[in-house]
């Protein structure tokens, strides 16, 4: 009995509310309001698919400093010239970019997790982390997790909504090795950054069907 009228009411609300929400997670609200009504016991089926006619989303992921130092200059203009959301895994790599455009980095102490650092912000770039253990924690909830993964309230679970948000990922890795990941007491999670982003890649395009490069 909730009828049409009922349920555009609630994508015009959420749409408004969020003019970026993508068709996923708009399709998943109009599942939980028919749930909802059924006081959480459907008497039926339910399903819910949504078509999202745009031109794709993409989203660059640089992680890790260039193998050599003189190619820095190189990073920051990949980063400064891109056409789309941007993201910057790990401390060194948003010193560079952040140097070479002359903008400040502000750690966001709002969003503490004791599990994961806490997200950074700079002006022109969506999502700054840090970044093997981040990204060793986002490779195992994406294996862990389906299609309708929730979303951890801390920088892992901004940097998957940044993802699950876009339809091309395009990921930059540097390959200049952090010392401190060569400690013997580091856990054995921390792995070679591209062996993680390569999990990452493989995870979102098998669950999540995006595009990565």
């Amino acid at each position: 009995g909730w009828g049409d009228e009922s349920a555009v009411a609630l994508m015009l609300e959420k749409v408004k509310a969020k003019p970026d929400l993508s068709a996923g997670r708009l399709a998943q609200a109009l599942v939980d309001q028919a749930m909802r009504n059924d006081r959480l016991r459907p008497k039926d089926d339910i399903s819910c698919a949504v078509l999202y006619f745009r031109s794709p989303r993409r989203l660059l992921v640089m992680t890790g400093p260039p193998f050599s130092k003189e190619r820095d200059g190189e990073l920051v203009e990949i980063a400064l010239s891109y056409p789309g959301r941007k993201a910057i895994c790990g401390g060194t790599t948003a010193s560079i970019i952040s140097r070479g455009l002359g903008r400040e980095v502000t750690v966001d102490l709002g969003d503490l997790d004791p599990d994961v650092p806490p997200p950074s912000r700079m002006e022109g770039v969506d999502l700054i982390t840090e970044g093997t253990l981040t990204m060793a924690h986002l490779a195992e909830l994406l294996e862990h997790s389906g299609p309708d993964v929730e979303l951890p309230p801390n920088a892992v679970g901004d940097l998957l909504e940044l993802m699950l948000e876009s339809d091309i990922i395009e990921f930059v890795v540097g390959t200049r090795i952090n010392e401190a990941h060569q400690d013997p007491n580091i856990p054995v999670q921390l792995d070679l950054r591209r062996n993680i982003v390569k999990k990452i890649a493989q995870l979102l395009e098998e669950k999540h069907l995006k595009e990565t490069r």
